[in-house]
């Protein structure tokens, strides 16, 4: 007779994992995200999440597991929360990365307003981030010059 295992979230959230079990658990996540195991180190990550859900460590890094596969809605929302859990300089970079993430679900406008935002607080950031936000605002500008333009001459083609 096969006795199947039947894990519950909320027992998780029980469950007594010592301090080094779970630093271990993350060391496991981290790498399998450095070797690009990107779907293992998300589940790492998420379990992480379900033992302890206020973690901003396990929150950032679940963030960017989500962002390296795309999951930019994911993504956003662990980066957010992150920042709401340890809103210290150490973790400035996730206000950063949500605009990135906008970006690159071509939302400008939003993305444009999230790299503001981090800019605003430049003492706060990392220097090579600071570049890479007014770079990113640069070309939102560009790609919104360009989608403009582009309406306006179907406008004078439609209506002469």
């Amino acid at each position: 007779m096969d006795k199947k295992l039947d894990i519950k979230p909320a027992g998780l959230a029980e469950s007594k994992f010592s301090k080094q079990e779970l630093n271990y658990l993350y060391n496991v996540g981290v790498n399998n995200f450095k070797t690009k195991n990107y779907q293992r180190a998300l589940s790492m990550f998420q379990l992480l999440l379900m033992l302890d859900a206020n973690n901003p460590l396990y929150m950032k890094a679940a963030a960017g597991a989500y962002h390296i596969t795309k999951n930019y809605l994911s993504a956003i929302l662990a980066y957010r929360y992150c920042y709401a859990l340890d809103p210290s300089p150490m973790n400035h970079d996730c206000k950063f990365y949500i605009g990135v993430c906008y970006f690159e679900t071509n939302n400008w406008e939003i993305a444009k307003t999230e790299f503001e935002d981090f800019l605003k607080q430049a003492d706060k950031n990392m220097p090579e981030l600071n570049k890479k936000a007014q770079l990113y605002l640069l070309a939102i500008d560009k790609k919104i010059t360009l989608a403009a333009n582009q309406k306006n001459q179907v406008d004078l083609v439609m209506n002469g």
